[in-house]
């Protein structure tokens, strides 16, 4: 299983992996691109609600990076 690592900002992933990055904010979606995947979760009014929906997310995203061979899983609120 792939580890999580938490940043600040998508801005900091470095450069030449490969990866799913799980965010926080704007409409809930999904973007491939040529690293990887881009999972997006959309801020619910409840901040509970968006807790356990990106938190969920994450979850999906390690089990998705371990089975497609994606080096790293990012998560970004």
């Amino acid at each position: 299983m792939v580890d999580v690592q938490y940043l600040a900002s998508p801005n900091e992933i470095p450069a030449g992996v490969s990866y799913v990055l799980v965010l926080l904010g704007g409409e809930s979606g999904y973007l491939r691109h040529a690293a990887g995947l881009t999972i997006i979760v959309k801020r619910d009014r409840s901040d509970f609600l968006s807790e356990i929906a990106f938190l969920t997310a994450i979850e999906s995203a390690k089990s998705l990076a371990a089975r497609e061979g994606l080096d790293a899983v990012f998560a970004c609120k």
